[in-house]
């Protein structure tokens, strides 16, 4: 799949209105191509003005959702429970609150992932831009922007990446006996799972599972450089 294609699959799935514009923004790119030298300089203000507005939704919205799953990462652990699980052999109570926490972590999992998602396309997004605008300009205004972008909330934080591995020791040390390897794959089956019942599909194990999964999809484009030169 290209970026494209990647990209729009996505932006309809979740949180549309927050993703950058990418189809206008590219559109006034090549308005800027094919204008002429007196009215280049109103069309770089209007895609300037435009990205940053955008920019800013991306950046507001992203620095938001963080925070809402720092406040609601599920702490609540309850390591003697899966003790006592163990040394009795069964005890319902306890195993219903041990699936029930396996569940919240598979959910919050999942929720890091989107997000994760969200800011990996709207990043590669502008970074994109940027480089279609310097080649299709012939100017450098981009490249000064482009160091403006890296620098914004959405691609600096390290909240997130710290929120992931905070999910896996967790759910390592619950359910895994501190195996933060299977702890993942276990979280990853989860979420493959769920992402195939909000779709209407079966939860047996597809032939080709990457192709469910749009991670895989983001490092494809990233191993190939040719997919990322790619003009779109």
């Amino acid at each position: 799949m290209t970026f494209n294609e990647i990209f729009y699959k996505y932006q309809k799935s979740r949180w549309p209105e927050y993703f950058l514009k990418y189809a206008e923004l590219k559109k006034t790119i090549n308005e800027i191509s094919y204008a002429k030298q007196k009215q280049k300089p109103t069309l770089n203000n209007k895609f300037f003005k435009d990205l940053d507005k955008q920019l800013s939704n991306v950046n507001k919205f992203y620095l938001f959702k963080e925070q809402e799953l720092i406040k609601n990462f599920p702490f609540a652990v309850k390591y003697n429970d899966r003790d006592v699980l163990v040394k009795k052999g069964t005890d319902k109570p306890i195993r219903f609150r041990l699936n029930a926490y396996k569940v919240e972590l598979g959910s919050f999992y999942c929720d890091l992932r989107d997000l994760k998602t969200f800011q990996q396309l709207n990043f590669r997004a502008a970074r994109k831009l940027m480089k279609k605008h310097k080649t299709f300009s012939g100017m450098k205004l981009a490249d000064k922007k482009w160091l403006e972008i890296k620098q914004l909330g959405f691609n600096k934080s390290p909240n997130i990446d710290k929120l992931f591995k905070n999910t896996i020791v967790v759910y390592s040390c619950v359910f895994t006996k501190k195996n933060p390897d299977k702890a993942k794959k276990e979280l990853e089956e989860y979420r493959v799972n769920l992402t195939r019942k909000q779709n209407g599909l079966s939860t047996k194990k597809p032939r080709n599972t990457q192709a469910l999964d749009i991670w895989d999809q983001i490092s494809k484009l990233d191993n190939s450089k040719n997919q990322e030169d790619e003009e779109d």
